[in-house]
């Protein structure tokens, strides 16, 4: 208002002609200021429109103000959210590196594994088991067991393997367990082994002793009573 009343008595100043300062210029002037100051003190046009005085501050657009709504930091939820999110991404990360990690190295690993394992096993040797001539092996069949016909059936089961029998009878005495004679001029190990082949029928049986080279037959066999 103090403005206003200023711009209005320079105004004046500049209208008025110039003269010396009198008592009855001053009272022509001050009823035209006081008029003017009462004109300026009635409300303006935007007053009686609209009901109040202008604001101080500058109107904005409504999509400028829509603009700084859309920039206010986010809320406690909103950063929860995302600090969540953060965490889910670093931890997915971490898991998918420690399984690829662990993929590439049992995937290194299989062909050594592999290798090892192609590699031939050392397979045991089998013993040789010494062969025998069973032309070399002639049979002499007495029968001390007391029961009649019994050199018989065992000569036959002897002659079945493939040996040959060069006598069946009966012994002096009767004896109670199978007893079993060789030749000297034979190997007692060889021996063992054509007793072995005769086990199936004849059962467990071992040298007892040894009998004169002279003799043609290369075993005795005096069956027991048992």
């Amino acid at each position: 208002m103090v403005l206003c009343e200023f711009a209005i008595l320079k105004r004046v100043k500049k209208s008025a002609p110039r003269r010396t300062a009198s008592k009855p210029a001053e009272e022509e002037i001050l009823p035209q200021i006081e008029e003017d100051s009462a004109s300026l003190q009635q409300p303006s046009f935007y007053e009686k429109v609209m009901g109040e005085k202008p604001s101080d501050k500058p109107v904005l657009p409504p999509s400028t103000e829509e603009n700084i709504k859309e920039f206010k930091p986010a809320d406690k939820g909103g950063r929860k959210l995302f600090l969540l999110g953060s965490f889910v991404f670093v931890g997915t990360v971490l898991i998918t590196s420690i399984v690829g990690f662990s993929l590439m190295k049992f995937t290194s690993q299989a062909p050594s594994n592999q290798a090892k394992n192609s590699q031939p096993s050392s397979t045991p040797v089998p013993t040789e088991v010494p062969q025998i001539h069973k032309e070399e092996w002639d049979f002499e069949v007495l029968n001390g067991s007391g029961v009649p016909g019994a050199a018989a059936k065992a000569a036959d089961k002897i002659k079945a393997l493939g040996y040959t029998v060069t006598n069946v009878g009966n012994a002096q005495t009767d004896v109670d367990k199978t007893e079993v004679y060789i030749s000297e001029s034979k190997n007692k190990n060889d021996a063992q082994i054509v007793l072995k082949d005769l086990e199936k029928d004849f059962g467990t049986l071992s040298i007892k002793d040894t009998f004169d080279s002279s003799t043609k037959t290369a075993i005795r066999i005096v069956l027991g009573g048992e």
